[in-house]
């Protein structure tokens, strides 16, 4: 599995405001990829998204898994 990058852009300045929208379009194009893939046997359930790619809001469990702790403790001593 190699990380996707997927471009979303407008042009008329009154969709500026709606980087919900986007974001929400973003999330679902990202989760139908996904689909596809465990659809043609891919497991992508449980793999990890490039973290230089997520989307805002996205659940840093979600990006580092059952690693999370030790880099918690490492952030905590450095």
């Amino acid at each position: 599995m190699l990380p996707s990058n997927t471009y979303f852009a407008w042009t008329k300045a009154s969709a500026d405001d709606s980087e919900f929208i986007v974001a929400e379009a973003m999330r679902f194009s990202a989760a139908s990829l996904v689909e596809a893939g465990t659809q043609d046997r891919q497991d992508l359930m449980n793999a990890a998204p490039y973290v230089n790619y997520v989307l805002f809001g996205t659940p840093l469990e979600a990006m580092y898994g059952e690693h999370l702790e030790r880099l918690r403790e490492i952030k905590e001593k450095v």
